[in-house]
């Protein structure tokens, strides 16, 4: 979890995911730093968008492999999302990776919910 911690700071979100994973599947229970491992899901999402709209079309092509791995990172946050709420349903982190999930829609049911918390 510290590495993955670590990597995030470092702003290698890539690592981080490793081993974010890693330390998941070997703690599946564990909440601590799992609203940080959401933020990696969700900026690994949005990197992957960024990156595909300034390409040109020959290298859109060409990086059309790390567009879908990216695009799996959404679903990786969905089930995290709800992994999280089935281990404590009145967590923070598990209502700040609905936030992160839902971010472009309306979020204010999840948002008001992970702030009561």
């Amino acid at each position: 979890m510290q590495v993955g911690k670590a990597y995030f700071e470092l702003v290698d979100y890539l690592e981080a995911d490793h081993y974010f994973e890693l330390a998941h599947r070997l703690s599946p229970c564990t909440l601590d730093g799992m609203d940080i491992y959401s933020t990696v899901l969700y900026v690994s999402e949005i990197t992957a968008v960024q990156l595909l709209t300034t390409l040109t079309f020959i290298y859109k092509l060409a990086c059309f492999v790390i567009f879908l791995q990216h695009l799996n990172a959404e679903m990786r946050l969905s089930y995290l999302a709800q992994e999280l709420i089935s281990i404590d349903r009145l967590s923070p982190q598990a209502w700040y990776a609905f936030v992160l999930l839902y971010k472009n829609k309306s979020v204010s049911p999840f948002y008001c919910q992970s702030m009561s918390i």
